[in-house]
């Protein structure tokens, strides 16, 4: 837990926690790692404190650069956790600020250079347990997390956290007709 950069090779596997910045104390974390591995039953705390902030201040981030990768080892069937645990103001658990489950959202989890092993958004288990915020905006239920990738060039790589509402009943009826 914390801040700070990592230049060996750090393996996050079953029973690991990796929690950047200090909970309770409103402070988002950044933490870089020269090589990091994702490996089965390891759990990334992740923390947000405003949904909308475009500055690096809003969420916590990893990123993974150097002369090593981001691995990640896990498998569909035994998955890397990823924790969403919702902020206040404060900086202690509670509801973040900015946040709408009508609206669609993506997040950086992980920036890096290279990565090993071949991504797949099932293994990867969302545990919303420390999320506060409702997840619902109308009577059709909850709206989702998943996780995805998106590259934009050679050194400018994420590994995401997208949060999608669930459609309005007409939507379904267009994708019907469609």
């Amino acid at each position: 837990a914390g801040f700070g950069h990592f230049t060996n090779n750090i393996s996050i596997g079953t029973g690991a926690i990796l929690a950047p910045g200090l909970a309770g104390v409103g402070q988002i974390g950044r933490i870089h790692f020269n090589h990091l591995e994702l490996n089965s039953g390891g759990t990334y705390e992740w923390q947000i404190q405003n949904a909308t902030s475009l500055a690096l201040d809003g969420s916590d981030r990893i990123g993974v650069y150097g002369e090593g990768t981001l691995v990640i080892n896990a498998t569909v069937e035994s998955p890397f956790s990823i924790k969403i645990i919702s902020l206040n103001a404060g900086g202690s658990a509670g509801n973040l600020s900015g946040f709408d489950p009508s609206q669609s959202y993506s997040w950086i989890l992980f920036s890096y250079d290279v990565m090993s092993g071949s991504f797949d958004p099932a293994k990867f288990a969302i545990d919303t347990t420390g999320f506060t915020n409702s997840l619902a905006f109308n009577e059709q239920g909850d709206g989702a997390f998943s996780v995805s990738l998106v590259s934009l060039g050679m050194y400018d790589n994420y590994l995401q956290l997208n949060f999608t509402p669930v459609p309005e009943p007409s939507t379904y009826a267009l994708m019907a007709l469609g």
